[in-house]
Order: structure tokens, then sequence, then C-alpha cells
């Protein structure tokens, strides 16, 4: 599975099945490594490995997939609060966020920093490679690979769609924190 895709998923799934969403988020959260870094990509086998390019096998820990997760995540507390009579998490949603938070946490701060630009408060999506042989190299970890950016690969980019990812993702800290 695919980091990026899977907070989608689980934003979805969660609307039938939010026990099933905290499990699934769990596991994900489960491979992250002590930095902060989650792979981006779980190739479980040989079977799913000769399915995958071999461009693609190899992850860097300071390539970063959007936080997607944060909108599942966002979703299943506020589902949670809005059908308690208390405006209060339910407990298994509640006792959920109590042991992922921490996590959750770790994983935003090496997202922030990992992503970090050359100038001071500027981010960029770390990873494009100039010699790609396209004319705007590809971004593959923004999940917009070919959304139009400059054609100069530089440290000095800045990437506003980032920049959004960040805002709202220390945002839903903000809100969900309040829970957990």
């Amino acid at each position: 599975g695919f980091l990026w895709d899977e907070g989608f998923h689980q934003l979805l799934i969660s609307r039938w099945d939010a026990a099933l969403s905290r499990d699934v988020i769990a596991h994900w959260f489960g491979t992250m490594r002590k930095d902060g870094w989650i792979p981006r990509e779980q190739i479980r086998g040989a079977e799913a490995l000769s399915k995958v390019p071999d461009w693609a096998v190899p992850q860097h820990p300071t390539h970063a997939n959007p936080p997607t997760f944060l909108l599942a995540i966002e979703a299943i507390v506020e589902r949670s609060r809005s059908s308690s009579t208390s405006g209060t998490v339910d407990a298994p949603t509640a006792a959920w966020l109590g042991a992922l938070f921490p996590a959750v946490e770790r994983w935003f701060r090496w997202f922030v920093h990992s992503q970090k630009g050359a100038e001071p408060d500027s981010f960029r999506w770390h990873g494009r490679d100039p010699n790609d042989g396209k004319l705007n190299a590809m971004t593959l970890s923004s999940g917009l690979d070919d959304y139009p950016r400059a054609s100069a690969v530089s440290d000095k980019e800045r990437h506003v769609d980032l920049h959004g990812w960040i805002a709202f993702g220390a945002g839903v800290l903000a809100r969900v924190g309040e829970q957990a």
C-alpha cells in the first residue's frame, strides 16, 4: 500500500467502519522509524515486489508524502465527537487516539523538518530528480507527480501545496490534540 493513498482510503472507510480504520492507521504508524519517518510504500512479499518498478522500490527518509492520514484521523475524531451527547469522543476512539497521538506528533515534526527549504520558513518537496528526462522534473513525493513546477530543480524552490499541507496539519494536530 501507499502512505499517501491510505489516508484517503481511511477517510472513506471510516464512515462505515471506524474500528477498521483505527486499526489500519495504527498499523501504518507501527511502521514508523524512531525519527518519525514512515516509508511511503509497504511492499509485502515477492509477488507485490514484482509489480513495483525498480525505480520505485528504494525509499528515502528525506522524501515525504502529504500527511493524508490527518484527514482520516480528524474525521474519525469529529464523527465520534458529534455522535456523542457529551461532545467527547467515545471510549474506543479515546483509547486509540491517546495511544496514537504521540506518534502522530513525531511524524508531523519529521514531516515539517524533512521538507524545509533553503530559505527561512520555506518548504519544498524533496526528491525531485533533475535528470528524470522530463521538461519539468516529476515531484513523486508530493502526490501530484506531474504538477507544473519550476523546470530547474533547486534547493531554493518553494512549493505552495506543501505550505498548505503544513498549515492544515498543524491545525489538525491542535484540534485533535485537545481530545488526546
